[in-house]
């Protein structure tokens, strides 16, 4: 009897010592906390604690509720304390082309026009845009060399039989692209722009674009002369990969990326961009060989240039399946082993319940000794979400 008394003591002893252990360890990585309402200085603190690099990658689940409440808030504070000016994103840069457009006009009818939400009357737009009209009202403030812009990397017109979307944002962007050109457009170029806004047949358009791609490299004074500071959007929207060649999709992302780079220092040669991605967590994993994250820190042109900034979840809702909602607990690292899965799960879980905040942010991890949490020491930042529904 004495000896399983013993044994409790004992066991009660090294599970309490086992939690104190990972209680110091939570309190020596946790960085800052927020309430959703107001993260500002959570952004910023997060922004002050990441290294200077050129690109900083977030990986998400997507359609979680809690990123739109911080993606924003982060970006801005990125833009005024490491420089960056570019949002970089999952979606074609036809569909962004929009965003940028807006900046410029201030217009909400060009949105409308991508999203298909024109019916909607004046004040029902600047609800809906609302995030939008803030960010155009912040831009204004900036000067010149300082202005932010939106960057697409995903595909323009692929499989345009079932993402009829894909085409349509296309078309639009080489409509707005002529409406805002400076000045006439090169004829052959003028008349391709014609072809194509007057085709709605995949094939055709694909080849009536390779051949706008031939074309405009025999224009390019006349090209930045007609679009000015969308001269880099028609860049990157006429040369980017139009197409999957298989399966190889993140070198695809890569290959838009460096045509996106190119576009941006031919229209201003002296800039020194910087970017922030907000990507799926496979895209956005350094733990997957071939993720886009993984080859673009090791491509020649970027190489160690990238800061990885993981996410955790906790009660927090995704809809990204619309007939099946999902309540996520866990970590959003994509291609751990299974036992630095189930151990990344349980430092999301223990530390929502030792810090009752919605935004967690930890850091510090090259700090953490040998052998404990070791996946988490080639990460910058760790934002962790809660009861976000």
């Amino acid at each position: 009897m004495k000896v399983i008394i013993a044994l409790c003591i004992l066991f009660s002893f090294s599970s309490a010592a086992a939690q104190s252990q990972q209680d110091s360890i939570i309190n020596k990585l946790v960085i800052a906390t927020s309430d959703s309402i107001d993260i500002k200085s959570l952004s910023q603190s997060m922004a002050k604690m990441l290294p200077e690099k050129m690109i900083y990658l977030k990986g998400e689940y997507h359609d979680m509720k809690s990123t739109g409440r911080s993606l924003q808030s982060i970006f801005i504070a990125l833009h005024e304390i490491k420089g960056v000016n570019y949002m970089l994103s999952e979606y074609s840069h036809s569909y962004l082309f929009c965003y940028n457009l807006f900046l410029k006009t201030g217009d909400l009818k060009i949105l409308a026009t991508w999203d298909d939400q024109l019916g909607l009357d004046s004040l029902s737009l600047k609800r809906y845009y609302y995030n939008m009209i803030s960010l155009y009202k912040y831009n204004l403030k900036q000067s010149s060399s300082n202005k932010i812009s939106f960057v697409g990397i995903d595909i323009d017109l692929q499989n345009t039989s079932t993402r009829t979307n894909v085409q349509r944002d296309y078309l639009n962007a080489i409509k707005y692209l002529r409406k805002y050109s400076l000045r006439p457009l090169p004829g052959e170029i003028n008349d391709l722009f014609e072809k194509i806004l007057n085709s709605n047949d995949y094939q055709i358009l694909s080849g009536l674009t390779f051949r706008l791609k031939e074309v405009s490299k025999m224009h390019v004074p006349e090209l930045l002369a007609c679009f000015g500071d969308f001269y880099k959007d028609y860049y990157l929207i006429v040369n980017s990969v139009k197409q999957f060649r298989g399966v190889h999709r993140e070198e695809e992302l890569l290959e838009n990326f460096k045509i996106a780079f190119d576009g941006i220092l031919k229209t201003n040669p002296d800039l020194k961009p910087r970017f922030f991605g907000n990507f799926g967590s496979y895209h956005a994993s350094i733990e997957k060989k071939y993720s886009f994250a993984s080859i673009l820190d090791k491509s020649k042109d970027f190489r160690n240039n990238v800061a990885f900034i993981a996410t955790g979840y906790y009660n927090s809702l995704s809809t990204y399946d619309k007939l099946k909602p999902v309540i996520w607990q866990g970590a959003a690292i994509t291609g751990l082993s299974s036992k630095d899965q189930l151990e990344a799960n349980r430092l999301v879980e223990e530390t929502v319940g030792k810090v009752d905040k919605q935004l967690i942010l930890m850091g510090n991890f090259k700090q953490l000794p040998s052998g404990k949490l070791d996946f988490l020491k080639r990460y910058d930042a760790f934002l962790i979400y809660n009861g976000f529904k």
